[in-house]
C-alpha cells in the first residue's frame, strides 16, 4: 500500500468520523428537547419509575427524592452532551482546548433553550437553577474526555 493510498483511505475515515460526531451530537440534543417537550405527568411518571428502581437498589433507610433523580438526569444529559461535543471537535480537527469559549457556548445555548422550551411545556416551568445544573454537566463531561484524550494521546488538539 502506497503512501498515497493511505493518505486517501485517513481522508475517506475522517470524512466518516465528521459525519458520525455530528449526527451523534445533533441526535443527542434532539434528546434532550424532546424530553422538555413532554408534559408535567409523562416526565414525573418517568422520574417516579426511576426513583422507585434506585430507591430499590440502596440500603435500607437511604431514599433518593425525585427531585435529586431529576437534577442528576439534567446533569448526565449535558454530561454526554459534553462528550460528544469534544469528539466533534476532534473530528473537525477545530482544536479543542483552543475552542473551550465554543464548547462553553454550546452547551450554554443547549441549556437556554432547554429551558425556554419547558416554559412552553405543560405544567413544567424553565429555571436559571436547571441552566446552571446543565451547564456543569456539560463542563464536566467535556473536561473529562479532553483530559482522557490528553492522557492517551498527549495532545487534544
Amino acid at each position: 500500500m502506497s503512501i498515497i493510498d493511505v493518505y486517501k483511505k485517513k481522508k475517506n475515515l475522517s470524512g466518516v468520523k465528521k459525519v458520525a460526531s455530528a449526527l451523534l451530537l445533533l441526535s443527542w440534543v434532539v434528546f434532550i428537547w424532546h424530553n422538555s417537550m413532554e408534559g408535567a405527568g409523562a416526565s414525573g411518571m418517568r422520574s417516579t419509575h426511576i426513583v422507585n428502581v434506585v430507591n430499590g437498589l440502596l440500603w435500607e433507610g437511604m431514599i433518593v427524592t425525585e427531585h435529586v433523580i431529576r437534577k442528576m438526569a439534567h446533569f448526565l444529559e449535558y454530561a454526554v452532551e459534553g462528550i460528544l461535543a469534544v469528539f466533534l471537535f476532534r473530528a473537525f480537527e477545530v482544536g479543542v482546548t483552543k475552542n473551550l469559549c465554543g464548547g462553553a457556548l454550546l452547551g450554554v445555548m443547549t441549556a437556554l433553550i432547554d429551558e425556554t422550551i419547558q416554559l412552553f411545556s405543560v405544567g413544567r416551568n424553565g429555571a436559571v437553577e436547571d441552566v446552571w445544573i446543565d451547564f456543569g454537566g456539560f463542563a464536566l463531561g467535556f473536561l473529562i474526555s479532553v483530559m482522557l484524550c490528553k492522557l492517551r494521546q498527549g495532545d487534544c488538539d
